[in-house]
């Protein structure tokens, strides 16, 4: 399992950067 790259996009998009 490599929700590396996703996990840091999706935790991107909610801190709103």
């Amino acid at each position: 399992e490599e929700a590396g790259n996703d996990r840091g996009a999706e935790l991107a998009k909610l801190a709103g950067r």
